[in-house]
């Protein structure tokens, strides 16, 4: 198998911090344009938070709200595991005057035996980069993988599906790294249920910011986040704001996300991926 990356020189090292970089943002790329998370369609509202059972809450929600965001997550990325769908998330950040839109679609059949994963990023990336794009694909025993900086390859190879891909491509197809962040830095409430086909969908909100090390409570000056989940624990909707003082480094950041469960057919990497920025 032949590996593209510009260059000889310097290919472990690029293969390295791409691993490394899959492992710091599983999931935490972005999709184009997932719905408003409050959304819903065909359904019909049931009960307030107030009626309903406890016992027909998802694992880690009560009346109150989220009182067990582990275990929540958890059964998110279990569930979510089992069901071929498409993931897509999407940020936009402004730090210190720097901006930075991330825009990504995971692909993944039923237990990620095939995956596919979309990840474009742009703007004030460093070190003079303004574009990046990864583009990767696994079947059960290899993964392709292409990196486009500012239009250039930098990154063309294909190696086995390590354990360090199977992490990252877990986090990838679940979002469960931005989706911890989200839900440890909310005072989530139940707000709403709804039936959508057969079963429930429970909205979860919260306007103050809890903390976190996205940024530091005392530099918040509004904050919002809305999560969407089944009554089997899927995640399939959220989205969050964070606005910061003026004097603050950090300027603002918002998230969204969403998760479309059906039968997918994942695309391998083809030729125009190694040149398409």
């Amino acid at each position: 198998m032949n590996a593209h990356t510009g260059g000889s020189r310097g290919r472990p090292r690029l293969a390295t911090l791409c691993v490394v970089a899959l492992l710091l943002v599983a999931g935490c790329g972005a999709a184009t344009g997932p719905d408003d998370a409050g959304a819903t369609t065909n359904t019909t509202r049931e009960a307030t938070a107030a009626t309903v059972a406890a016992d027909a809450l998802p694992p880690g929600v009560s009346r109150d709200g989220v009182t067990n965001a582990t275990r929540l997550l958890e059964t998110h990325r279990q569930a979510s595991l089992g069901t071929p769908g498409r993931t897509l998330t999407a940020t936009n950040a402004t730090l210190g005057g720097r901006t930075l839109q991330t825009e990504t679609t995971t692909t993944a059949t039923a237990n990620l035996s095939r995956v596919r994963y979309d990840s474009r990023a742009t703007g004030d990336l460093g070190d003079d980069q303004r574009s990046r794009r990864t583009v990767l694909y696994a079947n059960a025993t290899n993964v392709t993988q292409r990196v486009t900086v500012d239009g250039e390859v930098r990154l063309s190879n294909v190696r086995a599906r390590s354990e360090a891909f199977e992490l990252a491509l877990t986090g990838f197809a679940t979002a469960s790294n931005p989706l911890r962040g989200l839900l440890s830095r909310g005072d989530y409430r139940l707000t709403n249920v709804t039936r959508t086909g057969g079963g429930r969908v429970y909205t979860l909100r919260a306007d103050s910011y809890g903390g976190g090390q996205l940024v530091a409570a005392e530099n918040v000056t509004s904050y919002a986040a809305t999560v969407r989940v089944t009554d089997a624990g899927v995640v399939v909707s959220a989205r969050e704001r964070i606005e910061g003082r003026e004097t603050a480094a950090f300027g603002s950041y918002q998230f969204r996300y969403r998760f479309q469960p059906g039968a997918v057919t994942p695309e391998p990497v083809d030729d125009d991926a190694r040149t398409r920025g």
